[in-house]
């Protein structure tokens, strides 16, 4: 039983630098569950401090945390403010900025 247990079970290490949502189910007193949102983030691994505990931070100037890596999700996606130098940042044009756009008015059909 140990054996299918093991193929399957989560073994996601996570490394120092690397992007991670947190799960912090909490909500304020007077609030509905139904449109909070327990994902908060991205914070940043600083440190692995056991198998399972993570010391994570969300932006240098915010306090430490030190969290279940169960409560961890990791970013899919680099994000712009991580990577100023994207491309998703600033979008590449074929015309300099000075020169007029021509605009064919055949293709802009009104049916």
């Amino acid at each position: 039983m140990k054996i299918y247990y093991d193929r399957s079970s989560d073994n996601e290490a996570f490394h120092p630098g690397d992007t991670v949502w947190y799960f912090c189910p909490r909500v304020k007193r007077g609030r509905t569950t139904k449109l909070a949102r327990p994902w908060t983030g991205p914070y940043h691994v600083l440190q692995r401090l056991t198998d399972n505990t993570y010391r994570i931070q969300l932006n240098p100037r915010s306090k430490p945390r030190v969290v279940n890596r169960f409560h961890l999700w990791r970013c899919s996606e680099t994000l712009a403010i991580d990577n100023p130098t994207s491309s998703a940042a600033a979008p590449a044009s074929d015309t300099a900025p000075d020169e007029p756009v021509a605009i064919d008015s055949t293709s802009m059909s009104g049916h």
